[in-house]
């Protein structure tokens, strides 16, 4: 493995954002793609932070997304990628330690969560996620229907059991309207919103 540094993308014109823009189209399928400009908008207002991990031959190899909810205490662990002639030499891994470390490095911040597929969530687990006790359908980006997904979370706090159902209520609103934007009045929200209880368990 030759990683060098994993450093932040601030500028949406240059070539190590366009390699990740590039990483992020032939990673994921079209449903499961926010639109790019709105990812690049968020960027430069902030509200998403793009890592980049970057090789001894300075080439980027794979990037990951936080989405800072910050008025809820959380932040979204979002789009994890690594191009596909360097997967399976653990950059992977390197990026979601990272993303944890910077978690666990924000003082105010009480959630990492993220969506993940069966797969992707026996990846996470290993890492440190916990399912939450939820039945959960991620909307699909700019077309009908849901596909079932685990949330999974860290806590701030080694001693926390659950998530206050009232607390992820509103994060999954904000999520579904603002990342995935759904209407207030999609079934889809209204769906997913009905089945949280007044506490949400993190599965061992």
């Amino acid at each position: 493995m030759s990683l060098l540094k994993i450093e932040q993308v601030t500028s949406t014109d240059s070539p190590k954002w366009h390699c990740c823009m590039e990483i992020y189209r032939d990673s994921f399928p079209d449903w499961e793609r926010e639109p790019e400009d709105a990812i690049t908008q968020r960027v430069q207002q902030g509200q998403y932070l793009l890592l980049a991990a970057i090789d001894i031959q300075a080439q980027v190899v794979g990037f990951y997304i936080l989405d800072s909810v910050a008025e809820f205490n959380c932040v979204m662990f979002t789009f994890l990628a690594v191009t596909k002639s360097e997967r399976g030499k653990g950059y992977g891994i390197l990026l979601c330690q990272d993303a944890i470390n910077r978690f666990k490095n924000e003082s105010e911040i009480e959630w990492l969560l993220i969506e993940a597929g069966e797969r992707q969530a026996v990846f996470y687990s290993k890492l440190g996620f916990n399912k939450l006790d939820l039945d959960y359908k991620v909307p699909k980006f700019g077309e009908a229907g849901s596909v079932m997904m685990h949330l999974m979370a860290i806590s701030a706090h080694k001693d926390i059991c659950g998530v206050q159902g009232n607390v992820l209520t509103q994060i999954i609103k904000r999520m579904f309207i603002n990342d995935y934007q759904l209407s207030e009045h999609d079934n889809r929200l209204n769906e997913q919103l009905a089945l949280i209880p007044e506490q949400v368990k993190l599965m061992d």
